[in-house]
């Protein structure tokens, strides 16, 4: 073996074994990249169920307090309605950021949306007229099933989001196992291939040397 010879066979003895090595941190780089982008997904649905849930607190409260007021023209009950009057739009408004990416969760919002501007318009009205005795029981069930028609929708987005949250965890999760699957497997396969190629290679160099010494 001449001297060329030798050192391909010396760089194939220390290039081998880092090649090997930088695809196996390749591989789980991508892998972890994927996993940490799925959990992330998961975790952005938390948020946006948590706001949801925001959201539909406030609504509750606003009738709750509204009829607090009524009844009893307690000016306490009249600052927390406004006060939660003024949280609704903005929790929309991030909720709408917040589902940007779906197309289902922004129609039922709109919808949600146009409930409740319909709810404060019926508010507005009672409170021009306290009392109790002006409203007829009419007025009083229209405001009612007006209610019941955002909760219901407020429970359509909760149901789709928990939903979706299932979904991408379940993903998240067998993803998770796979990169651990995939991680244990690739590492066996590298230290196979480092040994067998290593040895080969060592077994040729040791050859050689002897070669060169005799």
């Amino acid at each position: 073996m001449d001297h060329r010879s030798f050192q391909r066979l010396l760089r194939r003895t220390v290039l081998i074994p880092v090649a090997l090595l930088l695809l196996l941190t390749a591989t789980l780089v991508v892998e972890i990249v994927g996993l940490t982008t799925s959990f992330g997904w998961v975790d952005h649905t938390d948020e946006v169920i948590a706001n949801a849930r925001q959201l539909m607190r406030y609504m509750i409260d606003m009738e709750s307090e509204l009829r607090g007021f009524y009844l009893t023209g307690d000016q306490s009950f009249l600052d927390a309605y406004n006060s939660d009057k003024e949280g609704v739009p903005e929790r929309l408004a991030l909720l709408d950021r917040l589902t940007s990416d779906n197309p289902g969760q922004q129609r039922l919002l709109r919808q949600l949306r146009d409930l409740h501007l319909r709810w404060i318009q019926y508010s507005e009205q009672l409170l021009r007229q306290p009392g109790g005795r002006s409203l007829s029981s009419q007025q009083f069930t229209a405001g009612k099933e007006l209610m019941d028609q955002v909760r219901s929708k407020q429970r359509e987005i909760l149901d789709a989001e928990q939903h979706l949250h299932e979904v991408r965890y379940h993903r998240a999760t067998l993803l998770s196992k796979v990169v651990v699957a995939t991680a244990v497997a690739l590492s066996l396969i590298t230290v196979l291939l480092l040994f067998t190629l290593t040895r080969r290679e060592l077994v040729a160099l040791s050859s050689t040397y002897d070669k060169h010494l005799k």
